[in-house]
């Protein structure tokens, strides 16, 4: 009967629309929380992956049913097509209901409750009523906005009960954030109005259109004069961020912004070619995010300040991430994307193949570290799959999986196919301990209704639960209670916090008269402490294992695991001097930083604009540095470095800029056209020449090395290397057989 009614709708509106058939249809029901089947209740389908993407929309019947068609336009727009929809139920009286479900579930099931109104009221700091002010209220996917009347009270009209509430004055500051409660009062902090003028550093030129940032949101933007007005509660900084300009901090009446480089950069994969559309973040004081083009190019006009850090994401990739001196930027940033490994495989249920069902790979923690989703025919296909990834799970509204162990994949490779079974029912286990991590016998454990007592090593097991989220909960004696979600089939670890914290550790640093302790706990929960006194006092430890840092200006970090006893515990910690490099080159010169061993550089990329630098802080290893300068040869050197060893020089200073002229032939003599062209020291660092060999299997190369360089030519399969000396300030010219 249901499989009648589905190709009868199917047809119906296939016939409205043939050049857009439908790919899928989801049938679900309406009820109240008592059972009953509510009819007239619309149903909307919104992308869960993309909030803001509506897909489409229908009506419960007189049953309290809907089938909701999604057309292959839908599915084709998003990234994963057959991912969780968020489903929204509205009805007049009705409190909005929001649930989730996989595009091929077999039944989407919505419950609603009656609308109860949440009344409250707004008032400034003073007490005075607040009219036009916004309130917003979340709960559960819900969201709600009004707003306050003359006497400042507002009504909320679409929840269930409660909900947590937000207030606005002028769209500007985040006045309170409150829990649910009935008849709320939201006192808004005082707000100071800000004005001043943005102008450029050194001209005074006024900043037109200069954006004002507050708390990352932006607030307000500067006049043709480079004037402005926003009002801010002052409990964070107000930023202004310009293109061409680095971003500064407003203080006073004029705020003069320095002029600085635009941040450009390429994303590209492991051969070298640009990945259209990644997401490109760069974080600082102020967080910016751009899309590369088609060519995988992007550009930040506005720069913060100090260290940032370039982040790129891309479907089917490793993230890439790179920290830079925004101050000192120099050449394009280049990001490469290495693809992971591609993962294949089904689910399926009681046989037949399950659609929507997310399947993701685990690392060892139990992490989610990619993902993906089955079509219509149960397949799955998602790559970017890091190599630590150890194994596979599926889980879809309805059910889960028991997960699948990868075994040995490789960077580019694919692995499978898995077949993961879905199952609608499946174990819970799992272990329960102290936070020092000692096993916890006899306590009662629960979950779905069921009670469990862990055995002599604090594990617990329950045999058939439904595959969906579960609450596990725990009240072991002379410990705090502790509650968990998890689904079954994978296991669990209860950590309960112990009521008695006596312990007390005392750490002596020496070395620095400026220092920071911090003190984090390896067990959940993962209580963090710092302090920068001297002796270094905690109180109150339970006992257990944590990670104890010290850190201090020009000192290298002294990092250790240590376990603090029930009686407690006392550590020296000896600081030792971090080592230092003078850098010389000409004026202006870029420098990259490479950790070839070791530690990692405090910088990785900076613009030496008077010829030197002094760097510190280095651990022990050996580090590579690649400077280039206006119309001089690139100089790559590496240097061993060690905390002990005295400050030292490194010159990168090169010759006179000078010009290859490769020539390819094949092993006939016949030029070889559309060669690439690799350039390597003797260190073995490399690069790739842009453009590639002409019909007379000629390249003019510019940026050389300085010193002994290796030439490589391939096209295909067929290579030809040759090795030369540069000779600055000349022309030379190069012959190359390919074989």
């Amino acid at each position: 009967m249901r499989l009648l009614v589905l190709s009868v709708f199917c047809a119906a509106v296939a016939a409205q629309e043939e050049e857009d058939p439908i790919e899928l249809a989801l049938p679900g029901v309406v009820v109240s929380a008592a059972g009953e089947h509510l009819s007239g209740v619309r149903v909307e389908a919104w992308d869960a992956l993309e909030p803001s993407r509506f897909l489409c929309e229908g009506a419960s019947g007189a049953d309290g049913r809907f089938l909701l068609a999604l057309r292959r336009s839908d599915l084709a727009r998003r990234e994963h097509a057959f991912g969780p929809l968020r489903l929204v139920a509205v009805g007049e009286g009705l409190a909005t209901a929001v649930t989730e479900a996989s595009a091929g579930a077999r039944e989407a099931r919505l419950v609603v409750s009656p609308a109860v109104p949440i009344r409250g009221s707004v008032v400034d700091a003073d007490g005075a009523p607040v009219p036009g002010a916004i309130v917003r209220g979340y709960e559960g996917g819900i969201f709600e906005e009004t707003t306050a009347v003359e006497d400042g009270t507002f009504v909320l009209r679409r929840f269930a009960a409660g909900a947590s509430l937000e207030a606005y004055r002028d769209h500007v500051g985040l006045a309170a954030r409150l829990p649910k409660g009935a008849e709320p009062r939201l006192v808004l902090p005082r707000v100071a109005p800000v004005r001043g003028r943005i102008v450029a550093l050194g001209s005074g030129e006024p900043v037109a259109g200069a954006r004002l940032f507050w708390r990352d949101r932006v607030v307000g933007e500067a006049d043709a004069s480079g004037a402005f007005a926003v009002a801010v509660d002052g409990s964070a900084p107000l930023l202004v961020a310009a293109p061409g300009h680095v971003v500064g901090r407003v203080a006073g009446e004029v705020t003069s912004l320095a002029k600085s480089e635009a941040l450009r950069g390429r994303v590209a994969d492991p051969r070298d070619r640009g990945v259209a559309g990644a997401v490109v973040t760069l974080a600082g004081d102020v967080t910016f995010v751009t899309t590369a083009d088609e060519s995988g190019l992007f550009a930040f006009d506005a720069v913060p300040q100090g260290l940032v850090r370039l982040v790129a994401r891309a479907p089917g990739f490793l993230d890439a991430s790179v920290r830079l001196d925004a101050g000192a930027l120099g050449d394009e940033v280049t990001l490469s994307l290495a693809r992971g490994a591609a993962v294949a495989g089904r689910t399926v249920r009681e046989g037949a193949p399950a659609a929507g069902v997310r399947v993701s790979a685990l690392d060892a923690g139990g992490a989610e570290v990619a993902y993906g989703y089955s079509d219509a025919q149960g397949r799955f296909l998602f790559g970017g799959v890091p190599l630590s990834a150890v194994r596979l799970a599926s889980a879809d509204a309805l059910g889960a999986s028991l997960e699948a162990p990868l075994g040995t994949i490789e960077e580019g490779g694919r692995g499978g196919p898995y077949l993961l079974e879905v199952r609608d029912h499946l174990p819970l286990s799992g272990r329960l301990r102290s936070d020092a991590g000692f096993p916890l016998a006899g306590a009662k454990v629960r979950c779905g209704g069921r009670e469990v007592t862990t055995d002599r090593e604090g594990r617990f097991a329950f045999d058939r639960l439904p595959a969906r989220w579960q609450q596990v909960e725990a009240a072991p004696d002379r410990h705090f209670p502790v509650a968990v979600s998890a689904r079954p089939g994978s296991p669990v670890d209860l950590v309960a916090t112990s009521r008695f914290g006596e312990a007390r550790l005392l750490v002596d640093v020496t070395g620095a008269s400026l220092f920071t302790v911090e003190l984090a706990a390896r067990f959940d929960p993962p209580v963090a402490r710092k302090v920068s006194l001297t002796p270094a006092v905690f109180e109150g430890l339970a006992p257990g294992s944590y990670d104890l840092r010290v850190r201090a200006p020009g000192c290298l970090e002294f990092a250790r695991v240590i376990e603090v006893p029930a009686e407690g515990l006392r550590v020296g910690a000896a600081l030792a001097r971090g080592g230092t490099l003078r850098l010389v080159s000409s004026p202006g010169a870029s420098v990259a930083i490479f950790s070839v061993r070791g530690k990692a550089p405090p910088v990785v990329a900076l613009k030496l604009a008077d010829g030197e630098q002094t760097l510190s802080d280095f651990g022990p290893g050996l580090y590579r540095f690649v400077s280039r300068a206006d119309g001089e040869l690139v100089v790559v050197k590496e240097i061993e470095l060690d905390p002990t060893t005295p400050p030292r020089e490194l010159d990168l200073r090169g010759g006179k800029e000078s010009t290859l002229v490769v020539e390819v032939k094949d092993a006939m003599g016949t030029p070889v056209e559309g060669a690439e062209i690799t350039l390597a020291t003797e260190g073995g660092f490399s690069r790739k020449v842009g453009g590639k060999t002409d019909a007379a299997g000629r390249l003019r190369v510019e940026r050389l090395f300085e010193g002994r360089m290796h030439v490589r030519a391939a096209l295909g399969d067929a290579l030809g290397e040759a090795a030369m000396d540069t000779t600055p300030g000349t022309e030379s010219s190069l012959a190359i057989t390919m074989r």
